[in-house]
């Protein structure tokens, strides 16, 4: 009790960059007290009081992140999820296809599988979003962002010298469960091969300007010393569990710059 007023006088009276750690100690007693919503809220606004990549900024965030993606994923209702009640002739592809959703996140969140059997009339939960992806090359970081900022940032491994991650302007492409990787040079290296690079997930990258490689794409990884280093041949590259998240969130056509700096985003307004 006695820390909790702190925080709050705190909060009261102190410069943004200072309330931060405050704001923050509050989100995480709204965790703790399973508000999941409340302590979203304090997260962001303690990502949005502290200094860029300050020590606050850093816990802040991936608290930030997993409150999010917890939040997307549940069953329960939140403030921004809709309903959507089966049709006649429905399935999981053109359910995603009708809201411009993924199947992972349909399944997650309805505690479903893609194989489940829907009735006509029943109730699925789905949450509307607009992402988009900034991958920091300086840091090997890739950011997910919504309307209201910052969603969660995750680590990555990008190009080593000589073969550096292309800057520029991308979409995600035709994504793949369990891809096939085609060894430049050698020949295809099937899903579930332990010497298949690209892990249990590919999203291809196409260029949105002329110039940009057709290659690249976003994957996992057989080798996850290499995260956040630059080991790979251009492509990001991710955590098995990273990349299934990131896969189940985003779908095909969402936009993604590579920039060499990350600049500060602003608060929603």
């Amino acid at each position: 009790e006695e820390a909790l007023a702190l925080y709050a006088s705190i909060r009261a009276s102190a410069p943004p960059a200072y309330r931060a750690g405050a704001t923050l100690g509050l989100g995480r007693k709204a965790l703790r007290d399973k508000n999941l919503i409340e302590a979203r809220k304090l997260f962001r606004e303690a990502v949005n009081e502290a200094d860029w990549d300050s020590p606050a900024w850093n816990d802040a965030l991936d608290a930030l992140g997993k409150v999010n993606v917890r939040l997307i994923f549940s069953p329960e209702a939140t403030p921004e999820s809709k309903v959507y009640l089966v049709e006649k002739g429905d399935n999981l592809t053109n359910i995603g296809i009708k809201l411009n959703t993924t199947q992972g996140l349909l399944t997650r969140a309805n505690g479903i599988t893609e194989s489940t059997q829907l009735s006509i009339g029943q109730s699925v939960k789905y949450t509307p979003k607009d992402f988009r992806i900034v991958v920091e090359r300086s840091a090997c970081r890739l950011f997910l962002l919504d309307k209201d900022g910052l969603f969660k940032r995750y680590f990555v491994g990008l190009g080593m010298p000589g073969h550096e991650t292309v800057i520029g302007k991308y979409t995600i492409g035709n994504k793949q469960k369990d891809p096939t990787w085609f060894k430049p040079g050698g020949g295809p290296v099937a899903a579930g091969d332990p010497m298949n690079e690209l892990g249990t997930r590919w999203m291809p990258l196409v260029p949105s300007d002329a110039g940009l490689p057709t290659d690249l794409g976003i994957h996992g990884t057989i080798a996850p010393e290499t995260i956040g280093h630059y080991k790979s041949h251009g492509c990001p590259r991710m955590l098995k569990e990273d990349v299934e998240e990131l896969f189940d969130l985003v779908v095909r056509s969402t936009p993604v710059d590579i920039v060499e700096k990350m600049e500060p985003v602003k608060p929603a307004s």
